[in-house]
């Protein structure tokens, strides 16, 4: 009777197939993180619903660590617990403020203390400190919630800078103001007075100004500076006026 015994590989065969899987390995992550850049900047989740959901994040995750650090007496760790969780709540007061009375008024005196956080390069940059405060305590979590908010601080410095930037060529450009207020009136089918994100984007397109979804968002919430959730004309011509030649409001210098 005899046995059956099993091929063993050689060990140049070996080396063979590891490499294959390296290499598609290497090809997977490669097509894996394009995949994610170009979500993260055209993907159909909006700018202000990652950042909230990074602040939530934020303040769950702060909330169990300080009462772990209290319990182990670690107090030093408990004071950089409460610095993210007070980070965190803010993030949420700006994503979400006009959304929720309650927030409202702590929105209105944020922007009042703290005017450059009207500007999403401004929301980018605290956004960016909460990020690093939530890594510096180096736990897993924390690391991994702190990149992902240092990642959407970046996203929003990036895409805010680049809606700008056409959003002052279009200023710059032939387009007359009689123009842009027969596309609003064409945007505003209800005849509110005001546009939605969606009925902005039409306003865009029929503008003929190439931002993708994200760009749109940025550029909403960047005339929209009273917050309300809603674009008016008034607000359009304030901008419009605010960064005629001369004026340098509108476009920050930002270095990235």
């Amino acid at each position: 009777m005899s046995s059956y015994a099993a091929p063993t590989s050689s060990a140049p065969f070996d080396e063979v197939l590891n490499a294959q899987n390296a290499a598609e390995a290497k090809m997977f992550a490669k097509d894996t993180a394009l995949e994610v850049q170009k979500h993260m900047r055209e993907g159909d989740w909006s700018l202000r619903l990652l950042a909230l959901l990074g602040g939530l994040a934020m303040m769950a995750v702060a909330i169990l660590g300080f009462v772990g650090d209290i319990l182990t007496l670690n107090w030093f760790a408990a004071l950089f617990e409460v610095y993210v969780f007070v980070l965190g709540v803010i993030i949420v007061v700006l994503e979400s403020g006009q959304r929720f009375s309650m927030f409202a008024r702590v929105e209105s005196g944020l922007y009042k203390n703290a005017l450059f956080l009207k500007y999403i390069w401004g929301r980018g940059i605290i956004y960016f400190v909460a990020g690093s405060i939530q890594i510096s305590l180096r736990d897993l979590v924390n690391v991994v919630i702190g990149l992902y908010v240092c990642g959407i601080a970046i996203l929003y410095i990036v895409v805010g800078r680049r809606a700008a930037n056409k959003l002052k060529a279009l200023r710059m450009s032939a387009c007359t103001p009689q123009q842009v207020q027969e596309s609003f009136a064409k945007a505003d089918e209800e005849g509110q007075g005001s546009l939605t994100l969606a009925q902005f984007q039409e306003l865009v397109g029929f503008l003929g100004l190439d931002l993708n979804r994200r760009e749109t968002e940025a550029a909403f919430m960047q005339i929209d500076r009273s917050q309300t959730g809603r674009l008016t004309y008034e607000s359009i011509q304030m901008w419009w006026s605010d960064d005629a030649p001369g004026h340098d409001s509108f476009v920050p210098v930002v270095v990235i």
